[in-house]
């Protein structure tokens, strides 16, 4: 893409977590720019989504003009479907709209904006190389500690002595697992692999996160340091890496 505005018809995906996603069109000046990466975007009815990974300079919609968004250019191959409407360049997902109030007209086929707080924040992606899905329900022990004290003798409270007792309960909580590590990302080359089962992560028990959170996690910034506990064949095994930012 060159320095100039190109139109684009862009399909609304309120439930993409994408900033935009386009298709390359030679006729309309639309390609992927030089500096980009190969990822894994998605997961669609006719199975995984790749594409090229990178950033626009500027993307205007309406008034509003964003600074440096995320684009993912996808391959032609998992778009098959979605490229038969040959006038649709793409889409704009959750990543823009929710910088915005959004109230769509559908009588008067109208969309109106009201930026938010968040429309100038920088655009992050996830920086690890990890797809991670809910992997059901596990059973977990948790320790609870309760404390005692012996108030037999109330005039002389510097006798009274506390104690602890310790007890278990069990409880049915979310399972996470890897179900895909992208080529030659930080998570692969520090050895985690596709079926390993997330306990925890950066010292924290997975099953106290959402999915939201872990993914959360793996955008925050460059370089950031990521300490995982997994579970691969019944065996518990940690691993470090540092988050990677390519573009």
């Amino acid at each position: 893409m060159g320095s100039e505005f190109v139109n684009v018809k862009l399909l609304v995906d309120s439930g993409g977590s994408d900033a935009m996603w386009l298709f390359e069109n030679s006729k309309r000046a639309i390609k992927t720019p030089k500096r980009f990466f190969n990822d894994l975007l998605g997961e669609g009815l006719s199975g995984p989504i790749y594409g090229n990974r990178s950033r626009v300079p500027k993307f205007k919609m309406g008034r509003f003009v964003i600074e440096n968004p995320t684009v993912s250019f996808l391959d032609s191959v998992s778009t098959h479907n979605a490229r038969k409407f040959k006038e649709r360049n793409g889409s704009v997902g959750g990543g823009v709209l929710s910088r915005f109030k959004v109230w769509i007209d559908y009588p008067n086929k109208m969309i109106t904006l009201k930026k938010n707080g968040s429309l100038n924040s920088g655009f992050n992606y996830n920086m690890s190389g990890l797809d991670i899905v809910y992997n059901g329900k596990q059973l977990v022990k948790e320790e609870i500690a309760e404390k005692h004290k012996n108030v037999y003798d109330n005039e002389m409270p510097a006798n009274n002595s506390v104690s602890f007792v310790t007890k278990y309960s069990f409880n049915f909580k979310l399972s996470f697992m890897i179900r895909r590590v992208v080529k030659n990302s930080a998570a692969e080359k520090a050895g985690l692999l596709k079926g390993d089962v997330i306990l925890k992560i950066n010292g924290r028990q997975a099953h106290d996160l959402k999915l939201d959170d872990i993914i959360y996690k793996f955008q925050e910034r460059d370089k950031k340091k990521i300490r995982i506990t997994i579970k691969r064949n019944g065996v518990k095994m940690e691993f470090e890496f540092r988050l990677e930012k390519k573009i």
